[in-house]
């Protein structure tokens, strides 16, 4: 039985080699240099594989022979005598008959050239390598590859073994990471010719000669799109396939050498040719945005769209299905402007239907593991859709109504707040008070909000449409829907009369309170017109409403009270439903009704009294001293004995605290000097001096940092403290430990503007310390949806994350001192300080990263380091 054969894999070297490759040459030398590694590893499953390895060994030495070559001028020099032969046999081409082409390759191949040799000694020297040295040695006798490649061997294996790697491979890995590496430093002269090409005034020599001497690397590429300004370059560019999407996936180039750049360069180009006044121009944006169109990348979708959104909406609007095929689950881009800029364009520009279709793609809705799912991050769809709206509603104002009902929705259905079978609608209340305006924290919440929006401009600019717009909301069975539709309503009832009296003579609306708000602002609007026997029956409904409930009211009263209520009870009783059920439409109501709800009111008292009680505001209490002005001590005193009252008054330990941290603020520099002195009071007021002084020095407030870094260290050093027993305090030291962390980490990002060095060394025992006592487990049950979509603030939320975020800022703050060891040294700054680097070696086993070529160190040392609990 054959052994199952091992999957082929590069050694950690020529990966290293490998990455640079791609970050200096590209992708496609990259790929050539993986291929030859894997043929001659000798475990793919190949019997002659000799030949193969030693084709793409001499493929790939003469691409980068050719590729360094041509920036760097290489070339056999041309005397009078070697010209002038070359000219005389031109003419005599010429003159027997042959067309241009085959002339110009026949005197290209009559002009002097240099050998291999030469050729490498040249372009070694040219990168600062000796030409007789063991890279050009070792380069030249690879060059002579082609021997293996057409080997004819009857007689002995043809299969790569220990001798191949040993005389071919093993040189050829050594050759290329000492180019490479020797590269890095001549980089330059690879720019300097792009310079020259995006120069050049012959466009299609420019690109041909682009195409033929500099490699694929984003660096390059992106240095040559960004200096074209002009259109006249899109032919050449397309027809050299420059446009073309990349090929490289993104989560390859995350985990090579970690280049920030995005891999689409000419996208750039085509966003910037895209509002030229030249149709021909913009009919080749056009034909290259097909030509990516099906690519899944996603600097493709993100560019695809902004180039989109820039060309005239006639244009852009003949590319609506690449915006919809962008706009998929998939996208990460949605943040950009891009999406909305063209949904605009498109809504101005006469495009109304193009762009609806880009407002159903961009805000659909969809099932994420049982969660309601957008293409937005949190709190960003609520916060795109009114702007969206606003440009939508005026130009297509019940289509876009209905657009929002559909995704509306969609969206209960998959909350599971709505269901037809089997029946159930928890939407009543959905949304405390429907309204156009204000902010909205949730996707639900944006769309009720949008909907409102998009009904009340759609009516504003047709008034016609009022009961169109109404229907189209009605024709949805959830209960949210009847909410909106008479909220709708009441903008311009008088274009739908019928519809509102159908609504406010409707007994299951006049008494429900699920719609009572909506239903009163439809009858404000619109009862003071209907006739006077339709009010009649509407009051009379109103009348009658207690009789319905009066039976339960006496099975309550006599359960809580243990004897049946009076007449007098029951009287109550009556007003009581009639006042809630007419008190938010009063001002419409006859005078004589107005006159009897008065009444009832000063009887029985506001129906909304209750509620106020729970909106009045926090205060601290009258007692406390003026906090900007008194003596600590007894701002100490009063805050260590303070307890809240028990009368019920909203005098709270809540709003104390806040007063204190404003005054903190205020009079940084008097409770910093003190601040150590706060260490005595409750939790909660020492949190909230910490949190106040870290505000005034973030706003460039002087602080005293000697009595700062006391009260930080009193607080890190001291043993867990549990709450005082005040109500409001907190329930333990975790919070009040992070404010100190945070003041610290403020007071050290400032370098020696910030806390001065002679606190060095306790500033490093601290940050030791709250790295010790940190815990090993998240804090909030949160932490993983935040760590998705938000990984460096995830991480800094939590304690762990915040104490490695203070070992990475106290570098650079111990960096800053000249007369410190680190300051001396920065770059020893970890061998300087072993227990910081034991810290982050702890943390970084726990991150899965990829080394870079040559350094093997993350490619973002903070954000790495933050990543917590990966």
């Amino acid at each position: 039985m054959d052994e199952p054969v091992k999957k082929p894999d590069l050694s950690p070297e020529q990966q290293n080699t490998a990455a640079l490759i791609r970050q200096l040459l590209g992708k496609s030398m990259a790929d050539r240099y993986v291929d030859f590694c894997r043929l001659a590893s000798g475990a793919l499953p190949l019997r002659v594989s000799i030949p193969l390895a030693a084709h793409a060994l001499r493929e790939l030495e003469s691409v980068l022979r050719q590729t360094l070559a041509g920036p760097m001028e290489i070339g056999a020099d041309s005397t009078q005598d070697d010209l002038a032969r070359v000219e005389a046999a031109r003419k005599h081409l010429h003159a027997a008959g042959f067309n241009e082409d085959t002339i110009n390759r026949a005197v290209k191949e009559l002009l002097p050239r240099l050998s291999h040799k030469a050729q490498i000694q040249a372009i070694v020297t040219r990168l600062g390598l000796a030409a007789d040295g063991d890279i050009a040695r070792a380069w030249t006798a690879i060059s002579q590859a082609h021997g293996k490649a057409h080997g004819r061997a009857l007689y002995q294996s043809l299969a790569v073994d220990a001798e191949f790697r040993a005389r071919w491979q093993d040189p050829f890995d050594t050759v290329m990471r000492g180019l490479m590496i020797a590269l890095q430093g001549k980089y330059a002269a690879l720019m300097q010719r792009v310079d020259q090409l995006a120069a050049m005034p012959d466009r299609g020599a420019a690109v041909t000669s682009f195409v033929k001497e500099i490699p694929g690397a984003l660096p390059l590429l992106w240095h040559f799109f960004n200096q074209l300004q002009a259109p006249d370059w899109l032919p050449h560019l397309a027809k050299h396939n420059l446009l073309a999407a990349p090929t490289l996936p993104p989560d390859e180039d995350a985990e090579s050498e970690g280049l920030l750049l995005r891999q689409w360069p000419a996208g750039r180009y085509l966003l910037r040719m895209a509002n030229s006044p030249d149709s021909e121009a913009r009919a080749l944006i056009v034909r290259a945005l097909r030509d990516v169109g099906a690519s899944r990348h996603p600097d493709v979708h993100q560019i695809g769209i902004e180039v989109l959104a820039a060309l005239p909406p006639d244009d852009a609007a003949s590319l609506l299905d690449l915006a919809e095929t962008w706009l998929t689950r998939d996208a990460r881009f949605v943040m950009a402007q891009g999406p909305h800029d063209l949904l605009k364009r498109l809504a101005l520009g006469g495009h109304a239907p193009a762009a609806l279709r880009v407002a159903r793609a961009l805000f659909q809705v969809f099932d994420q593991d049982g969660q309601l799912g957008t293409l937005f991050s949190r709190h960003m769809y609520e916060h795109f859709l009114p702007g969206a709206v606003k440009a939508l509603a005026p130009v297509c104002g019940v289509e876009t109504v209905a657009l929002l009902c559909d995704l509306l929705d969609q969206s209960i259905r998959i909350s599971g707040r709505f269901r037809d079978e089997p029946p159930s609608d928890y939407t009543t209340y959905l949304s405390q008070q429907i309204s156009e305006h204000g902010t909205k924290h949730d996707v639900l919440g944006g769309l009720i909000s949008g909907i409102a929006l998009a009904a009340k401009l759609a009516i504003e600019t047709a008034p016609a449409c009022t009961r169109e717009v109404v229907l189209q909301i009605n024709s949805h069975p959830a209960r949210i829907f009847v909410r909106l539709a008479l909220y709708v309503l009441s903008f311009n009832p008088c274009e739908a009369p019928e519809l509102a009296k159908a609504y406010l003579t409707d007994a299951n609306l006049i008494e429900a309170g699920w719609c009572r708000a909506e239903y009163a602002a439809l009858a404000r609007a619109w009862f003071p017109s209907l006739p006077a026997g339709v009010q009649e029956q509407i009051l009379a409904i109103v009348d009658g409403v207690p009789a319905k409930y009066r039976n339960g009211w006496k099975e309550r009263f006599e359960a809580q009270n243990n004897k049946p209520p009076t007449a007098e009870n029951a009287r109550k009783f009556n007003a009581s439903v009639v006042r809630d059920l007419l008190w938010l439409w009063r001002s419409a109501l006859p005078d004589e009704r107005q006159a009897a709800l008065t009444s009832i009111v000063e009887e029985l008292g506001d129906p909304d009294a209750w509620r106020r009680q729970f909106d009045e505001p926090e205060a601290p209490p009258p007692a406390a001293p003026s906090f900007s002005s008194a003596p600590i001590d007894d701002i100490i005193a009063f805050l260590k004995t303070w307890r809240p009252p028990e009368d019920g008054k909203r005098e709270t330990a809540t709003a104390l605290a806040q007063r204190l941290r404003n005054a903190a603020i205020e009079n940084a520099a008097h409770y910093s000097a003190n601040a150590a002195r706060f260490i005595v009071v409750p939790l909660l007021y020492v949190r909230a001096v910490l949190e106040g002084l870290e505000n005034a020095f973030n706003n460039r407030t002087d602080i005293d940092w000697d009595g700062a870094v006391a009260l930080i260290a009193k607080v890190i050093q001291s043993s867990e403290r549990p709450s005082g027993g005040l109500e409001g305090d907190d329930a333990d030291s975790s919070w009040v430990r992070k404010a100190a962390a945070d003041l610290l980490a403020s007071g050290l990002r400032q370098g020696a503007q910030g806390i001065p060095f002679a606190h060095a060394a306790l500033v490093i025992d601290l940050i030791q310390d709250f790295y010790r006592t940190a815990p090993r487990q998240p804090e909030t049950e949160a932490f993983e949806e935040s760590y998705r979509s938000y990984p460096f603030y995830g991480a800094k939320g939590t304690t762990r994350g915040t104490a490695v975020e203070l070992v990475l800022v106290s570098l650079f703050w111990l960096s800053r001192d000249a007369g410190s060891v680190v300051g001396r040294s920065p770059q020893a700054a970890l061998d300087n300080l072993p227990a910081f680097r034991a810290i982050l070696d702890a943390e970084l086993d726990r991150v899965p990263w990829r080394g870079v070529a040559g350094g093997g160190s993350p490619r973002s040392p903070a954000r790495a380091g933050l990543v917590s609990w990966r």
